[in-house]
């Protein structure tokens, strides 16, 4: 097991990987969604925005209900980063205390796994601009991940306690929380039922827990309610000429699917601290008593590895089929932690069934340690382009130390700076149509949307109206005017 000095230099690790993001969100600002929801929710009821959302627009109900955070950011714009601020602070605590609360075992253990989700969660983020610091984002696409989290801590207490013992408010909890995951988006839906229905199907991983049934039917109620929406219907007639082609849908799902597979999998970070991980997961395999991860790896070797080519493949194919063209970057968020979590599952089978007898431990001499250590801060700084791209080469090479170039650099002050002045700009002119300064600098980390140089553009229309203007528009470039 790992000795108290290494789980607390992983936990130091992880804590480093947060603290950008944390000092980012109070430079943070919204993009054209959040003026456009923002503005929405000051005349109308949420319960009436998620009817509306629902039967005209997209299944995504829960996303709509809790929208309700967009309240708070439309009568308070200055609240902004503290929203910001908060979702990701309990998104990087649910990683953490999920990880951790799957190992049973010593306290170092525990934090060791958690700290291990954190760095490579963070490290390897696809796009932390629409994942992270844009409002409705972190709504839509970083709350199911949080809440999915708090699932697993829970599923974790309950399997883990005598059979004997019931509780029946947790249990109802569970059922809430299975119930309203799927209604973030159609991918969280696809990869719960994909889920769900394989540990149904296979007689060794049923629950055995009577009240786990409710919580297949909770689960399985709310991606029907997200996939059978009559708005997903409206979206889908509103694209007139569109036509399902299958067979190229299918090359370009598997193309897509490929090429993620490439981009994390190819990342040695990602192989080292699996190689790190491989003690803790055999000590929980031997591990005697209830753990809900072990039964979840007591199934046949191929069920994770299957359910993680199945569920990104069947992602990516049901983008191009519905949208036509392949996953945005946001749900590219999703499905690499869908991608972590069936690794990580899979390593711990292998574990169990064929490595339980033999010893796997730490190096205990020092210089050994020393140099495992320095080799996974080289890897940290120096691992792939892990977005495969042309463009990318010579940029940070993961996603924490482009945080930190962003920080330090001062281009995220520049660009918090320029946002507050045009604010200022929009609160005391007294014109209804403005034009406003293009942003100097665009951080990589924080920027996703800005309004452009034409006032008709819905952006900038959701833009003026959040401030009580007619017309709002940036300077055009000089090959424009």
């Amino acid at each position: 097991m790992p000795r108290l000095a290494t789980s607390t230099l992983f936990a130091a690790g992880a804590l480093g990987c947060v603290l950008p993001f944390l000092v980012l969100a109070f430079y943070s600002h919204p993009a054209l969604d959040d003026f456009a929801i923002g503005t929405a929710l000051r005349t109308q009821p949420i319960l009436s925005y998620t009817w509306d959302v629902y039967m005209v627009h997209s299944g995504r109900f829960s996303s709509s209900l809790f929208s309700a955070v967009f309240l708070l950011f439309s009568f308070y714009p200055s609240a902004y980063p503290y929203l910001i601020f908060g979702f990701i602070g309990l998104f990087c605590s649910g990683l953490f205390v999920a990880a951790a609360a799957l190992v049973p075992g010593p306290q170092q253990a525990k934090s060791l796994t958690g700290s291990t989700l954190v760095i490579l969660g963070l490290s390897y983020f696809p796009w932390p601009a629409e994942g992270l610091f844009w409002l409705t984002g972190a709504v839509a696409y970083l709350t199911p991940l949080f809440l999915t989290c708090g699932l697993l801590i829970l599923l974790a207490r309950q399997y883990s306690s005598p059979e004997q013992k019931h509780h029946s408010s947790q249990w109802l909890l569970i059922g809430v929380l299975g119930l309203l995951i799927p209604g973030f988006s159609e991918i969280s839906a696809l990869l719960l039922l994909l889920v769900s229905g394989a540990l149904w199907v296979l007689p060794d991983l049923r629950p055995v827990r009577w009240q786990a049934h409710w919580v297949g039917i909770a689960i399985t109620t709310g991606c029907l309610l997200t996939l059978l929406a009559p708005g997903n219907f409206q979206r889908l007639h509103a694209r007139p000429g569109h036509q399902v082609q299958v067979v190229h849908s299918v090359i370009l799902a598997l193309t897509g699917t490929t090429y993620l597979l490439i981009n994390w999998i190819g990342s040695a970070l990602l192989l080292a601290l699996t190689m790190v991980m491989l003690p803790v997961s055999q000590a929980t395999a031997r591990y005697k008593g209830r753990s809900l991860l072990n039964r979840l790896t007591t199934g046949p070797i191929w069920l994770w590895p299957l359910l993680l080519l199945t569920g990104l493949f069947g992602s990516v194919w049901f983008c191009y089929t519905v949208q036509g063209i392949g996953p945005a970057l946001r749900v590219k968020n999703i499905l690499y932690f869908y991608f972590l979590i069936c690794w990580f599952l899979s390593t711990h089978a292998v574990v169990g069934r064929y490595a339980p007898a033999w010893q796997l431990y730490y190096p205990t001499a020092w210089p050994l340690r020393g140099a495992a250590g320095i080799t996974l801060i080289c890897l940290f700084f120096t691992d792939h382009n892990h977005n495969l791209l042309h463009d990318d080469i010579g940029r940070a090479p993961n996603t924490v130390v482009q945080a930190y170039r962003d920080w330090l650099s001062g281009d995220a002050r520049r660009y918090h700076q320029t946002q507050k002045a045009r604010y200022q700009q929009l609160r005391t002119i007294s014109t209804d149509s403005v034009q406003v300064l293009p942003l100097p600098t665009r951080p990589r980390t924080l920027f996703y949307y800005d309004i452009s140089y034409n006032p008709a553009l819905w952006g900038n229309q959701a833009y003026a109206q959040f401030f009580g203007k007619k017309a709002v528009w940036v300077q055009p470039p000089p090959e424009a005017r």
